[in-house]
């Protein structure tokens, strides 16, 4: 099975289940299992990039992550990387962000790190503001507790695109910062950059 990204190459990958990543994560002799998973760059309109926190009801309380999660098996066993990551936006920080999309588009995949997982990151460019991207994750988690659902993210940190404000961040959080967000912003800075 192959989850194809339009311009970019395509990542070729098969089913498993947790008791096999268990076993190859303590064997060293066993088929690699490696995690597969899709995250967005959400950048506003006013060159903020957003930055979620992980909700204490999670695996991974306080750490900070692009919105994201593991790719999944649609129901006809097919795999799209955007589905996945749109998915993922619409339960972690709401619909809205998709609603007020400029752009969205294949940024890069990262392979390797602490974990050894593959990441495909999309860049969602928004046409709204930091303030306005605050003010519907609020209203998101609103929302969410009106249905007495837990909230996945419990807070969002937009980091202004300057190279000082992401080492300023990337420095005074480094004990909670997955491996990929600094290089990944660093490297990509000049691309998410809006003129």
């Amino acid at each position: 099975m192959k989850i194809k990204l339009e311009n970019a190459p395509s990542i070729q990958i098969s089913t498993s289940d947790y008791a096999h990543y268990l076993y190859s994560n303590t064997t060293p002799a066993a088929t690699p299992c490696r995690i597969v998973y899709c995250a967005a760059v959400i950048v506003t309109s006013d060159n903020h990039v957003l930055v979620g926190e992980m909700a204490s009801s999670t695996s991974a309380p306080g750490r900070l992550q692009f919105v994201g999660g593991n790719i999944e098996l649609a129901p006809d066993g097919t795999v799209s990387g955007e589905a996945c990551c749109k998915r993922e936006i619409t339960e972690e920080v709401g619909f809205i962000f998709l609603n007020k999309a400029q752009e969205f588009r294949p940024l890069c995949i990262k392979i390797g790190g602490k974990a050894d997982h593959i990441g495909i990151y999309y860049l969602l460019r928004l046409t709204i503001t930091a303030d306005a991207a605050k003010a519907a994750f609020k209203d998101h988690l609103a929302a969410l507790a009106t249905r007495e659902e837990m909230p996945e993210l419990v807070k969002i940190h937009l980091i202004e695109l300057t190279d000082v404000s992401i080492k300023r961040f990337c420095a005074a959080h480094k004990e909670q910062l997955v491996d990929y967000l600094s290089p990944l912003l660093t490297s990509h800075l000049d691309e998410l950059r809006q003129p």
